[in-house]
């Protein structure tokens, strides 16, 4: 397997978001004697979002925040707006028939496409000239109750099948396959539930699927097992960015791009779109005590007993053990088994995670593709701790031998506790007042990450 790739596009029909060009450039309308020095469609969607809410476009200046989240199922969005003329309180006040409107669009054309979403208001707030409103993907098929029999299907298959039916794309790294067919059958739900239900009971021991919809309209399908465990290669991870970048891109001169690895870094020396502003590291240890380390998982099977043990191979010394007992399985598909063990798999590989904070939206940083991260540190500290573990400080990715100044103290050096290749679990894209922001959720193997301290607690140093 490799990284998620696109199966098939989606074939969504959008509402359009309608502006006026109030000061065109020359390119921009042909014989308009009108000169401005910036590109107004260089300005909305691209410096700042392009958002309608009920039929009315927002000025880039009338958009005060905004926060795109693909951290879940499917995607989401907040925002306020400064409604000064009072449209949406007095001319299209939002009924039970409304939406929201949003676009992100790339700095340059031929590499990616362009982020165009919508929403259904789930929560509106209006107060005087503020509105602040959050909205619920928007895709009626998803949501309607339904009646339909699938036969004896794999997760593959059904997952592609909602696609096609609800215009959707599809992603995935998986292909079509034996391993968890069964009978799968929609009694008067919605296409989303139907996915919520069935994702939990796929794949096995080696095969854990999940899904979201991503910020593209695509269902991703994705073999998590093999994303978290595989180390893609550089020329694996190339993707477009601006050459020479430079947030001041509103005068709407021709970009110049560069392929290169996704290599996310806080060198102050290299300005780019992979630049890293901050981190921040979370672990949520407490879910060894709440669902144990280790797990015996024990269910009848044809009047034969089968326990299946999930462990999680990092903890050797705090290991907490947990007993459950699943039921009766029917049928040759063990649906128990696999809805366990994906349960205990999600909670191992998101008991660590890293926030990365980039400072402009990069449309080629996308969830479930993987990345590397590389953090340069001017502190003695840090550079005493890798001086001093040694092998066990070594990162997973290769780090070129002139970033190891550790003697000299104006020097920058890599911090190997946090460097390291990454598989990206979400993203978020926020914008303020004429400001970007774009946080990615990380996750990696702990077997990837340096030992400081040996497994009885005596530090290395």
């Amino acid at each position: 397997m490799a990284a998620l790739s696109v199966v098939f596009d989606n074939q969504l029909e959008f509402s359009d978001i309608v502006t006026t060009i109030e000061a065109p450039k020359e390119d921009e309308v042909e014989g308009s004697g009108v000169r401005s020095e910036e590109s107004q469609t260089m300005l909305q969607g691209v410096v700042a979002p392009l958002v309608s809410i009920c039929g009315i476009t927002y000025d880039f200046q009338q958009i005060h925040t905004l926060e795109l989240r693909c951290d879940d199922r499917l995607p989401s969005i907040t925002l306020v707006v400064l409604d000064d003329e009072r449209y949406l309180s007095n001319i299209s006040k939002p009924g039970r028939d409304n939406e929201i409107r949003v676009q992100i669009l790339p700095p340059f054309d031929e590499a990616y496409k362009k982020i165009n979403l919508t929403f259904f208001i789930d929560s509106i707030s209006i107060q005087g000239n503020k509105v602040r409103v959050s909205g619920k993907y928007k895709v009626p098929d998803l949501y309607s109750s339904r009646l339909a029999s699938f036969g004896e299907v794999n997760t593959y298959d059904l997952f592609k099948q909602i696609a096609q039916e609800c215009k959707l794309g599809f992603v995935s790294n998986c292909e079509s396959n034996d391993i968890d067919k069964r009978f799968v059958y929609a009694n008067n739900t919605s296409y989303l539930d139907l996915m919520n239900k069935q994702i939990m009971t796929s794949g096995d021991q080696t095969n854990v699927y999940d899904y979201w919809i991503d910020l593209w309209n695509n269902i991703n399908l994705a073999n998590v097992h093999e994303r978290y465990y595989a180390v893609d290669k550089d020329e694996d991870m190339l993707v477009w960015v601006q050459k020479g970048f430079t947030n001041n891109i509103s005068r709407g001169d021709r970009i110049e791009t560069v392929q290169q690895a996704l290599i996310l870094n806080n060198s102050a020396q290299e300005m780019s779109p992979l630049h890293l502003v901050d981190y921040k590291v979370i672990t949520d240890s407490g879910k060894a005590t709440r669902g144990g380390t280790d797990q015996v998982y024990t269910y009848y099977k044809n009047g034969e007993v089968v326990d299946t043990l999930v462990q999680d191979g990092n903890v050797k010394r705090d290991v907490f053990v947990k007993y459950v007992y699943l039921g009766e399985n029917i049928g040759d598909f063990d649906y128990l088994a696999a809805r366990s063990i994906r349960s205990s798999f999600l909670d191992i590989i998101h008991c660590n995670k890293l926030n990365v904070v980039m400072d402009f939206p990069n449309l080629a940083v996308m969830r479930g593709h993987q990345c590397k991260v590389v953090w340069y540190d001017n502190n003695m500290n840090t550079k005493n701790d890798m001086k001093n573990v040694g092998s066990d400080g070594e990162t997973n990715i290769n780090i070129d031998p002139q970033d190891e100044e550790m003697n000299d103290p104006n020097a920058y050096v890599i911090n190997k506790q946090i460097s390291g290749q990454y598989l990206i679990d979400a993203v978020v894209i926020k914008y303020e007042l004429g400001n970007w922001k774009q946080t990615l959720t990380l996750i990696r193997p702990q077997d990837d990450q340096n030992k400081v301290y040996d497994l009885e607690g005596n530090g290395n140093r």
